[in-house]
Order: C-alpha cells, then structure tokens, then sequence
C-alpha cells in the first residue's frame, strides 16, 4: 500500500481565514481526500480545485437575493467551499443544528435560503471536472475578505430553545489561530479526520478551518466505527477529531486488551493526536484512550501525554480551556484567555474571542488555582424546588461522584421527584453482584442522607453501563429522564445494567471473547399488556415473553459490539428451554445473557429472591463468511 506523501505540498503556517480566497498557495496542495480507500487518497482534492468551486459558487450566489444562506451540509469540503463562496459574494451564511429536511422547516425563519448539496451540484462544476481543470489561472478576488463578515451559528443553548449566535470572521480566525499556536506542530504532515459533524462549532473549528487554514487535508468521510480506520494508513500520521461518544465506545469495539504488557502496535491506526469537545468525557473513557494510544506507540514515553486533548467551550465563547486526562484533571485556560470565578460561584473568563475582550460569565461552577488553572464544580443552572426545598443537581451528583461505587451521575427531576442514573465503579459492580442491586440502591441513599435532606433523596434510580449522550456528546436532561419511562407496555422496566466483568474472568477485569456476558435487573411492570386476559383473577406472564424479551435484549446488547451483532439477531432454534416458577406482577429479577460466541448461540437467565424462573439458550445461524464485519471477530 503506497503512502501518500504531502510533506512538501503543506503548507507552513496558518494563513488568517480572511486571507485564504486571496492567498496564492500551490495549486497541487491538498484540501481534501474521500478517506475512505487507498483509491481515494490517490486523487485528492487540491488547493486548485477547492479554488474553483469557491469561485463558481461565488458567481452563483451573487446572483441571488437571498441575504442569509442556510447551509445545510454534512459534506465539510461542500461546507468550507460554500461557506467562503457565501462570505466573498458580501452574504450571511447561516447553520443550522442539523442537515435534516426537518430541522429546515422548523428553523425556516432563521434563513432566506437554504443550500444543500442538490443545490451545490446544479450550480458549480463537479469536484472530479474541478480536478481536471487545466492549470490556468481561475479569476480570484485579490482583496482579502472583511474582518467584519459574519456567521450565524444556531445551537440548542442551556435551556433547550434554540440559540442564534453570531461569529464574525475575526472571531473565527482568533480562535483558529488559538488552536494553531499550541498544537499546531502535531497538524505537521497529517489528514485529520472526524467523527463529527462540520456544522457543529467543534466540528466547523477542528475539521474544517483549522486544518484549512493550516494548510494540512481533511478527510470528507465521517468516520464512525474502528474498523474504517484502517483508510488512516495511507498517511503519514493523523489527528482525530472525535467527542466522548466515540471515545467511550471505540476502545471496547477495538478489543484490545490494553492492559498486558505485549500489546505494542496493539492498534496500528491510532492516531498522532486526538480531540474531544462538545462534553465531558468520563475519566475511566480518557486513560482507557490513553493507555490503547501508549501501547500502539513504540517510541511513547511514559512522561507522555496520551489522552485526547479535551477542549473545554462552546459555541459562545469558543475554546475555554484544555486538559489531557492522564496528566491532570484540572483545566489550562488557553494562552489569550483569563479566568476566574464570581461571587456566586461562577466561572467568568476574558478572551479576545468573545464579547470584545470584556469578562464573560458562564454557567459553570468552578473553583480556580493560584496558578490560573481550574475544577469544574457543575452547571450553576440547574437548580430545582422538591416539596419546598432548593436543591442543586450538580451537587447532588459531585456528592454521587464522591463514592467510590460510582463513576459516573446524572440527576433529573420526575413527578416532582428526584430520579438518579448511575454509572458503577468495578467496585460497584462487585458490590451489587457480591451483595444486591438493592444494597447498592441503599448504600447510595445513605451515603446522600449525609448531605441533604430525606426529601431530596433520590425515589427512582437506574443504574446503567453508560449514560445515554446524544449525537454531539452531550448529555440531555430529556435523554436522562427517558431512562425512568417505559420503553414500551409491552416491555419491563429496566432497572440498571451490568457487564458481567468478574475478576474471575481473565485476571484484568475483562471478559474473554467466548464469555461476553451481561446481567440486567429487572422489574415486571403491574400494569403489563401482558398480563390482560392470562389470567383473570390470576395474572401470570407467559413464558413465551420471557423467551422474547431474553432475545430482544439479547440483541441489544449485541448491536454495540460488531463480534456480537455480526450473528446476534433473529435465533433458529430454542434449547433447554425451562420455565421453574410463577412471575406474577412486581416480581423483581436479574436476566443474565451469556454470549457463546464459538457456537453462536447465547445462555439466558431469569434468577430472583425465590430463585430461578427460566433458563434456555436462543441459538443463532452462524454468520456467512462475505458478513461485514471487522476482521478477527468472525466466529472459528
């Protein structure tokens, strides 16, 4: 496999953003590659080619009357091309939350016009004739654009409603060249490549007009899964722009044991450098990164920070702060950015990238160093009346985080109730199978009784393998508070979620690839549709639900983990099916699922107070060899 070799078409620097449509620069320089296959990095897209488009689309938008274009693209080459055309013919380029059809209708007061890549195709020339285009001189503007040209960026805000927050173009080059100066060096001879959207500001910032400006390619395909990676090894290094959902699932999809001594290039596409933004990534997610990108590197030092950069901001401020995980958990502010905190308790900060230089207040609670650093101690915002009584759900969930079965919180308020979703430490998980799910339940009840009042105690509880984020990494009241409603009135109330990782397993806290198990607790719902008609006076469940819902869990579960959802679907065949005892309404039970990966078929087990209650295995056909699966995970 060729590698591709752009050393001597990047260029040095970062060219100020107003500066890029006038700024001569070779026009062999790569802009962009597909990213996806060897083929495509052959034929990128060249500084020539993103020329020309930017000027067709110019002339084209010139001759419109719309003032604020809606751009609403996921393409980032599409986006940077649109997004200069738009400021060099004197409009007002608008993005929206999303590309969805939908999303423009409701956001159609925001913009005169939207442009997607229908549009794109009907007014500039395609990317493969830009390519072909002869080398002659493509008319360009020769005067850089205003400092004053404007983005309207809408974004979801704190409280949910929707948000216009605009950016001019000096802002946006601030912050690039932010960006630039203290990483910088790492973009030297990489592709940077996404699992972000480019209409995100993390994503607009970081994929698109950073490495645009630093004059390093970016690749257009998003990349979701580990397994696309193996594309990244026909550069000589990549950074990766990423957010917490990524970065919390791929180490596990990549199924590499990270914590043996033997496991140099235990990932060979691991990333020069990776970035996180858009929320917080949970610490277990962070060193879990760190240590896979240590081991995946031969020359690392153990001095060497591994961990994504986490870049704390947002689309108000622009970037705040950073941190790596392995290093500290304290926030660096940013070389041009001052910090501290009000009397209230809020972080404040002062950067030429937001309200002209003034001091800023946020939402955030924080506590701040001597040395400029800082904690963050929870959103100030969120504070809420039970029966009476204030009470503030960071601290609630900092008083959570506290105890040492705990590794991750979230709290909402239900019914006028407070309901709490837990993430368990190891220890946490050995203490629920070692004692009860309920023992757990009353040991975090007391551990808060501590600190607030019996009323302010949590009611409901849910204790899951990972709190639920939404596609930009952040973590949504409404997503919390699903977690407390019934899927369905057909389905159980799940009340928390176990990896099966006994220490017993492998001797890491892992399990091995033929044992993969995971326990749910659960609780049979009085008011079950199940229980209409079977029977009157006597209502039992049907054993056939039991087997149905193993089976839907059991596919669930599986659809995170590509060794799993390769066979894991629709079973063939039931084996050792028993049904041992009753279930009547309100039984409480633990449904363990096995996952047999050698012979494709999954142990399930419904085992409560008075014992066990069905037993069976749901056997699956083995997966055809042509499956699309990531290699190494076909069962042998």
């Amino acid at each position: 496999m060729s590698r591709v070799n752009p050393v001597s078409q990047q260029a040095l620097g970062c060219t100020p953003l107003a500066e890029i449509v006038c700024r001569p620069r070779a026009p062999t320089l790569v802009v962009c590659v597909d990213g996806r296959s060897p083929a495509d990095n052959a034929a990128p897209l060249t500084a020539h080619a993103w020329h020309a488009r930017v000027q067709l689309l110019r002339i084209a938008f010139s001759a419109r009357p719309a003032q604020r274009l809606a751009l609403c693209l996921d393409d980032p080459f599409d986006m940077s091309s649109a997004l200069f055309a738009a400021w060099s013919a004197g409009k007002t380029p608008v993005v929206l939350p999303n590309a969805l059809p939908q999303t423009r209708r409701d956001f159609a007061f925001a913009f005169d016009e939207a442009v997607d890549a229908e549009t794109l195709a009907c007014d500039a020339i395609s990317h493969d004739a830009a390519n072909a285009a002869t080398q002659s001189e493509t008319s360009t503007p020769h005067e850089a654009l205003a400092a004053s040209c404007q983005l309207i960026i809408y974004t979801s805000g704190s409280s949910g409603e929707p948000k216009a927050i605009t950016k001019t173009l000096a802002q946006l080059d601030d912050e690039v060249q932010a960006l630039h100066r203290h990483w910088g060096a790492q973009l030297q001879n990489a592709l940077v490549v996404a699992s972000v959207p480019c209409h995100h500001i993390y994503g607009l910032w970081f994929r698109v007009l950073w490495p645009l400006a630093a004059g390093v390619p970016f690749a257009r395909h998003t990349f979701a899964e580990p397994s696309q990676a193996v594309a990244w090894r026909t550069w000589p290094a990549v950074v990766w722009i990423a957010g917490p959902a990524q970065l919390t699932r791929w180490p596990a999809l990549l199924g590499v044991d990270v914590d043996i001594s033997d496991s140099a290039g235990a990932w060979p596409d691991a990333p020069r450098l990776t970035f996180s933004s858009g929320g917080p990534l949970p610490a277990d997610a962070a060193l879990q990164c760190a240590r896979l990108a240590r081991v995946s590197r031969a020359a690392a030092s153990v001095s060497d920070a591994c961990a994504p950069v986490e870049v704390f901001g947002s689309t108000e401020t622009g970037g705040i702060a950073w941190r790596q995980q392995d290093r500290t958990s304290q926030w660096t502010p940013f070389d041009d950015t001052t910090v501290r905190v009000s009397d209230h308790g809020a972080l404040e900060i002062r950067s030429p990238r937001v309200n002209d230089g003034q001091w800023w207040p946020t939402d955030d609670g924080a506590i701040v160093n001597p040395d400029g650093s800082f904690v963050m101690t929870g959103r100030l915002d969120r504070t809420v009346k039970i029966e009476g009584k204030r009470v503030s759900l960071p601290a609630v969930e900092a008083a959570l985080l506290r105890h040492a079965w705990v590794d991750d919180a979230a709290t909402v308020v239900i019914a006028g109730r407070l309901a709490a979703a837990v993430v368990l430490s190891r220890a946490g998980r050995r203490a629920w199978r070692e004692q009860s799910l309920g023992a757990v339940r009353t040991a975090m009840r007391n551990s808060l009784a501590e600190t607030f009042d019996a009323t302010l105690l949590p009611r409901r509880w849910r204790f899951l393998a990972a709190l639920p984020l939404n596609d930009r990494g952040k973590r949504t009241a409404a997503d919390v508070a699903a977690l407390f409603s019934p899927a369905s009135p057909w389905l159980p109330s799940v009340m928390g979620v176990r990896l099966n990782d006994t220490d017993e397993a492998n001797g890491t806290g892992t399990l091995p690839d033929k044992a993969r198990a995971v326990v749910l607790s659960l609780r049979v719902p009085p008011d079950l549709a199940h229980f209409e008609g079977h029977f009157p006076g006597l209502p039992l469940l049907p054993g056939v639900v039991l087997i149905d819902w193993a089976t839907r869990f059991a596919a669930e579960h599986a659809s995170a983990d590509p060794a799993l959802g390769a066979w894991v679907s629709a079973p063939n065949t039931l084996q050792q099916v028993k049904f041992s005892a009753p279930v009547l309404p309100g039984t409480r039970f633990d449904l363990s699922l096995t996952y047999d990966v050698s012979r494709c078929r999954v142990h399930y087990a419904y085992e409560g107070a008075k014992g066990t209650a069905a037993t069976g295995y749901l056997a699956y056909p083995a997966p055809s060899a042509s499956a699309d699966v990531v290699a190494g995970d076909v069962p042998q």
